[in-house]
């Protein structure tokens, strides 16, 4: 059941209909939601569709198809000033708050320039307070470790959870520090590399899904990169060393815009256990330090 008011819907179509490509930014929304299974909708479908199916005004907001221009353009046109490092949600929170002061038809007239830099300061203070494991890509970043090793321990991924060109590397370092590297390309191949490799030495993926061993990493094109930590066991819960991991992962158009796994870099280092007292940490990941300086961002995916 939505939690929408009959204000707040009042105030959702009046920002659909606030320019034209907004209209059809709610009819790409809709056909999302229903994937593309209703193709000619109206404006009013549309809406119903997307109102049946959201939980709140932000959730809409902050879909895909909303971009920042035009969050942006909508508050301009109402007068409304923004910071110059803003984010898409700290837009999405203005413009819910733009709507709750204008509720009950008392809207304050432009704010003067001392107001614009309490906002200002306002908004600075609550990105400052917003913990960086809460980021969107982190979250994502969490979830997707915890599928991802979980249906790997019970083999349950499937091939077209990976792009059919996505790429597969394993290092295996044993307790004599000799190394082996193999390597594959295509969905098939990778899953194949992937099982085996598990079912070989029978192990067991434990990923860190703390802050501390699993985050989230913007690339260019779109591309968001997992790092994720975690220690092996073998099927008699038996601790025998720990792993470092990186994905890559990208949105597919052509299935419903879901993110897949684009390439994979596995390390599985074997340890004494005695040397293993806590989940290792993505800080002490030598393979991954690469990656750890890349920014965190904030904004919706």
């Amino acid at each position: 059941m939505t939690a929408i008011s009959e204000y707040e819907s009042s105030r959702l179509m009046e920002f659909f209909r606030h320019h034209t490509d907004n209209e059809k930014k709610l009819i790409s929304i809709a056909k999302t939601i229903t994937k593309n299974t209703l193709t000619h909708l109206t404006l009013n479908d549309a809406y119903k569709i997307v109102l049946l199916h959201s939980e709140s005004v932000s959730s809409i907001l902050n879909r895909k198809p909303i971009s920042k221009e035009i969050l942006l353009k909508y508050l301009t046109d109402n007068n409304i000033a923004v910071t110059n490092n803003f984010t898409k949600t700290s837009l999405v929170e203005q413009v819910i708050d733009f709507w709750r002061s204008t509720e009950h038809g008392n809207r304050q007239p432009i704010a003067s320039q001392q107001h614009i830099f309490q906002q200002q300061h306002q908004h600075s203070i609550e990105r400052l307070s917003k913990k960086s494991e809460d980021f969107p890509v982190n979250v994502m970043s969490r979830n997707f470790s915890s599928w991802f090793y979980k249906n790997l321990n019970d083999n349950t991924i499937q091939i077209n959870d990976f792009w059919s060109d996505s790429t597969c590397v394993i290092k295996i370092i044993d307790s004599s520090g000799d190394v082996k590297e193999d390597s594959t390309i295509t969905s098939a191949l990778v899953l194949n590399l992937l099982f085996s490799t598990k079912t070989q030495f029978n192990f067991y993926f434990n990923p860190n899904l703390s802050y501390e061993g699993t985050r989230g990493k913007m690339e260019h094109h779109g591309i968001v990169l997992v790092l994720c930590c975690g220690t092996l066991h073998t099927q008699a819960s038996v601790a025998v060393g720990f792993f470092e991991s990186v994905f890559g992962l990208m949105r597919d158009p052509f299935s419903d815009n879901n993110w897949k796994i684009k390439s994979v870099k596995l390390q599985l280092q074997s340890t004494p256990s005695i040397g293993m007292q806590k989940l290792p940490a993505l800080e002490n990941c030598n393979s991954l330090q690469q990656f750890m300086t890349l920014p965190e961002h904030e904004d919706n995916l």
